[in-house]
């Protein structure tokens, strides 16, 4: 009886601890992927192949409660007349002149895939410190969380790696036979 009685008493001290201590701790919630996040898509050479594609899925995304952004060229934010939620931001002029991209392109229709990835990327891939930069200033007056980074576009994967923020390569060749 006496032991029956005391771990009835045990019992019901210890449901109170239990069910008392809940209601008296706080807790804040720790970041999830259902919290939105700011996510920036940066491409300003390629065109409609490197970037209408990386729109819709932003889009979507941008349906599903999160921020997106597309940082590009003056000559490319025409590409996001159907991406009308996505918020364009255009950080610099066009790298090249139309005249001047038939020219490039002439010359790319007798190289093979592998020497015209080569060449674009030696002429296009890294513009150097001042978009390196403007990366940087972007990344964090947005508060990016994830940054997705044309192929072409060395300076945004260069920066994110600085600001150390995770981001995503696109539009990658496939170079097995």
């Amino acid at each position: 009886m006496k032991l029956a009685t005391i771990s009835l008493a045990l019992l019901l001290t210890t449901s109170n601890f239990v069910f008392g201590s809940a209601e008296q701790t706080t807790f804040d919630l720790e970041p999830d992927f259902r919290t939105q996040k700011n996510i920036l898509f940066s491409a300003g050479f390629g065109g409609s192949s490197h970037i209408v594609w990386v729109l819709s899925i932003l889009e979507e995304l941008q349906a599903r409660g999160h921020h997106t952004i597309y940082y590009t060229r003056e000559d490319h934010a025409k590409f996001i007349k159907n991406a009308p939620s996505v918020e364009l931001i255009v950080g610099a002029p066009p790298l090249v002149s139309k005249d001047e991209m038939q020219a490039i392109q002439r010359g790319l229709a007798s190289m093979s895939l592998v020497d015209q990835y080569v060449y674009l990327i030696d002429l296009f891939g890294n513009r150097g410190v001042d978009s390196y930069t403007r990366h940087l200033d972007i990344f964090s007056k947005k508060k990016v969380d994830l940054a997705i980074c044309d192929h072409f576009d060395g300076s945004c994967a260069e920066a994110a790696i600085k600001a150390k923020i995770p981001f995503i390569v696109t539009s990658t060749f496939a170079f097995s036979p």
